[in-house]
């Protein structure tokens, strides 16, 4: 009788503390990749935890790729051979 009582008291303590998921374990981050209006999702991973079946707060990082403007102080013509246009 005393194991069962453990149990249930280790199951109530699995189920206290934050509302989202705090296993070190579970991937939290997933980033994504933009270049030429597409969306590259990496990192992808469910919405709960396997382990304690909670919500995970995810962080999303974009990754925005832009092509650089021609400094001001660079020609056409030097812009062009560097970068190609």
């Amino acid at each position: 009788m005393q194991l069962k009582n453990r149990l249930k008291k280790m199951e109530k303590q699995l189920n206290v503390g934050g509302e989202f998921c705090e296993c070190r374990t579970t991937q939290k981050t997933e980033s994504i990749h933009r270049k030429d209006g597409f969306d590259t999702v990496q990192n992808i991973f469910s919405e709960f935890c396997e382990e304690c079946s909670k919500p995970i707060e995810k962080q999303t990082i974009i990754i925005n790729f832009v092509r650089e403007k021609k400094p001001d102080w660079m020609t056409g013509e030097q812009y062009t051979s560097a970068y190609g246009e």
